[in-house]
């Protein structure tokens, strides 16, 4: 690293126009990436003239954690480093200080605070007092409990989506930095017993709003919630908007022409931040301007009407909120005036969220059976059996019981047939189900265990569904949606009495 001022002043004096001829060609020899060097406020007197030296005084810090155990003066500051990606300010000094990393420089302070600004200006990590935030080591699950709080607000946004061709996750961390470094100052990371920042979703306050941006296979998704249930302000959401736009193309600047491009979208129905739903994207432009239209992913079967007011009202300065859909902006999943066969798929609907509310039950009863803070325990002490033996996990259900990171495995990460595999191989004391293992239990017959064999009966058939199966009769609906619930109910001991409700209401 090379103090660039002290070297221009030594050789040039105060002769300016040398200053910024030097000036120029530094920044032609750091767009050729020869050189790193900004000349922009607090970087412009540094020049890092080794980039191989300033690679690995990042990679020496977020490699393996046997490196730091002469370092840190517990095990315990590592592991939240390696766990919530938030780093100590005298860990981070004692990596760069020790023999695996020595600053050679006579100002090891003044080096710190040189290599932290420019790993900020990249992206890399928030600087902050006593400890920095690297996004890329944060392994933070966004859970069940975060889920059910955001989808029991009623007043938010539709999700804006910016969808890529190619998305590499730290162009998202980068993001984020920029949002916690440069969003105008204005925006603070949530907090809820700490800080609401997870690995693939973050969460921040903005004008007594939430601005939730998560990442996703090939998008960044973005969305607003209005706590207090009373409407989104529309000139929050504009702000957030611009806000997230000029930083998104403030990275773009410095990347790889393969992420140059992005468009914007929205879902058309699921209304989500946190998950991906592939084929619910539609084009901003396709809906702009149209007023109401038939969704253009969803012509047949899963037909329905896409108002141009619902969706980006608060996204678009020109787009008014029409009286009509007032309710949309509470719920965009629904259509109103439904003819009897679409009343049919819309039964439907409504019961497949509630097998969804059904799988967060059955992981908060399967928590009661294999406590988080036993899981590891019990899931290493039967590993051979869980990968080789008569009970075993398929691939992808063994990767997330044994990450190959080394993370802990959480159930917030497993699907239903994982929960039900495990209760009913390796449940401690369970009784059977009345009608046994596999087999659907009938009308008033209530063990948990009874519960447990609903769920995953009624979840199947939704994940199976085709199209002659995804509709439901109202007696029939009326059925299921009353012995699914009662078992929800029970399973989770009442607490997910209040989605059920809100569900109820929107069907």
């Amino acid at each position: 690293m090379l103090s660039h001022i002290d070297l221009l002043n030594k050789c040039f004096g105060e002769n300016k126009e040398k200053h910024v001829q030097i000036g120029d060609v530094l920044k032609f020899f750091h767009d050729i990436g020869i050189i790193l060097y900004y000349h922009e406020n607090n970087l412009s007197g540094t020049v890092i003239i080794d980039i191989q030296w300033f690679v690995d005084s990042f990679k020496n810090v977020i490699t393996d954690p046997n490196h730091v155990r002469d370092i840190a003066e517990n095990s315990i500051d590592w592991e939240n480093f390696n766990k919530s990606g938030f780093i100590l300010d005298k860990l981070l000094t004692g990596i760069w200080s020790s023999k695996h990393f020595q600053m050679d420089l006579w100002d090891r302070n003044q080096e710190k605070t040189n290599l932290l600004q420019y790993m900020q200006r990249l992206g890399l990590i928030a600087v902050g007092n006593y400890a920095h935030y690297i996004p890329c080591m944060n392994k933070r699950a966004f859970g069940i409990t975060e889920e059910r709080y955001f989808l029991s607000l009623q007043s938010k946004t539709s999700v804006l989506v910016y969808r890529f061709q190619f998305l590499p996750w730290f162009f998202y961390f980068r993001l984020i930095v920029s949002c916690l470094t440069r969003a105008n100052g204005e925006w603070t990371v949530l907090e809820d017993n700490g800080l609401c920042l997870y690995k693939n979703v973050a969460c921040f306050a903005y004008k007594e709003h939430i601005v939730a941006l998560a990442v996703n296979n090939s998008s960044i998704q973005l969305q607003i919630f209005q706590p207090t249930n009373v409407f989104v302000l529309k000139e929050v959401a504009l702000n957030v908007r611009d806000t997230v736009e000029r930083l998104l193309q403030e990275l773009l600047e410095n990347f790889h022409k393969k992420i140059d491009m992005y468009t914007v979208g929205y879902q058309c129905s699921n209304q989500e931040v946190f998950r991906e739903h592939d084929d619910c994207f539609v084009e901003e432009k396709a809906i702009y301007k149209k007023g109401k239209i038939r969704c253009p992913r969803h012509g047949m079967v899963n037909h329905h009407v896409l108002s141009e007011s619902a969706l980006l009202v608060y996204w678009k300065l020109d787009v008014i909120a029409e009286i009509s859909d007032l309710d949309d902006l509470m719920d965009q999943d629904e259509c109103t005036r439904l003819s009897e066969p679409e009343l049919k798929k819309m039964n439907f609907k409504s019961f497949e969220k509630l097998t969804k509310i059904g799988r967060d039950a059955l992981q908060l009863y399967f928590d009661r059976i294999f406590p988080p803070v036993d899981l590891v325990t019990t899931l290493t002490s039967n590993k051979d059996n869980l990968q080789r033996g008569q009970y075993k996990m398929n691939q992808d259900q063994c990767i997330l019981m044994f990450p190959a990171d080394k993370s802990i495995p959480t159930s917030s990460t497993f699907d239903v047939t994982t929960m039900y595999k495990l209760l009913r191989n390796y449940g401690p004391n369970l009784l059977p189900p009345t009608n046994g293992w596999g087999k659907k239990p009938e009308i008033g017959q209530k063990l948990l265990t009874d519960d447990v064999e609903r769920i995953r009966i009624y979840r199947n058939e939704v994940e199976h569904k085709t199209q002659t199966t995804n509709v439901l009769q109202k007696d029939d609906f009326d059925l299921k949606w009353k012995d699914l619930s009662q078992a929800i109910l029970r399973l989770s001991n009442g607490s997910l009495k209040q989605e059920i409700m809100s569900l109820r209401r929107l069907r």
